[in-house]
């Protein structure tokens, strides 16, 4: 039985490696995606939503919160969010809080 011609096919080889926001993207060969990890110890406190706009590299994606303190979460680079952790969410040091895409001019177009 064939697929219909407008169906998609996606074929997995070999995957490398999984982070916890899901499998790692390539575009040409070149790594496209991006896991931000919490700096230290506290709350995740949820800034934006995925799917915003075009983000510039230090623009706040969410906060860490240690007591009344809140440390801001900043794009590492120009791109889109793809993921966050849930709003309150206990963090350590290295918890993926934040997946992006990273912009590319191939992507923008």
């Amino acid at each position: 039985m064939s697929a219909p011609p407008d169906a998609i096919t996606l074929a997995l080889g070999a995957v490398p490696a999984i982070d916890p926001f899901g499998l790692d993207i390539e575009i040409d060969g070149a790594v496209a995606a991006r896991t931000i990890a919490a700096t230290g110890p506290g709350l995740f406190r949820t800034f934006r939503q995925a799917g915003d706009h075009l983000l510039k590299a230090g623009e706040i994606v969410g906060f860490l919160q240690r007591g009344p303190v809140l440390l801001p979460v900043l794009m590492p680079e120009t791109g889109w969010l793809l993921a966050t952790a849930p709003d309150g969410l206990r963090v350590e040091h290295g918890t993926p809080v934040v997946r992006i895409l990273i912009g590319r001019e191939e992507i923008a177009q």
